[in-house]
């Protein structure tokens, strides 16, 4: 027996991370969400709330719409061969970027929404990543 055994609760929870990281990923981001709505509200004006919950709620609506655009193209190459399945997943990109454009336009346009905010929120899935895969690292090196 080695004086190194992981401990049997760490490698649920490690599992639980690598089998649902995009959940995890979505609800990271949304907690992550929150916390940017209440700052904006106590040090901030309704501009960055506005502009945080927009870019937050595009960044994780962005995620989603990746994992399933890829999800669906990979069932679609594993039947209808790689090509079709390639084209499944540029074209949920392209429509998910017209929105998200158009949404990002509409805020910074009507003048409800601080550019600055925006890019906040855009970057919660971002931070909402590293996090999970900073938790997944160290679970596995038993830390």
């Amino acid at each position: 027996m080695d004086g190194k055994q992981k401990i049997p609760m760490k490698n649920e929870i490690g599992d639980k991370l690598k089998n649902h990281t995009h959940e995890f990923i979505i609800l990271e981001s949304v907690f992550l969400l929150f916390v940017l709505v209440l700052i904006g509200m106590f040090f901030h004006s309704y501009k960055f709330v506005l502009g945080s919950t927009l870019g937050a709620c595009v960044a994780i609506i962005n995620h989603h719409g990746l994992y399933r655009a890829v999800s669906m193209g990979m069932a679609l190459s594993a039947k209808h061969g790689e090509e079709r399945g390639l084209k499944a997943i540029l074209f949920g990109f392209f429509i998910r970027l017209a929105l998200s454009g158009v949404a990002i336009f509409l805020g910074l346009k009507g003048d409800w929404a601080s550019p600055i905010a925006i890019i906040f929120g855009v970057s919660v899935v971002m931070v909402s990543s590293l996090i999970v895969s900073l938790a997944i690292r160290m679970i596995d090196r038993g830390v």
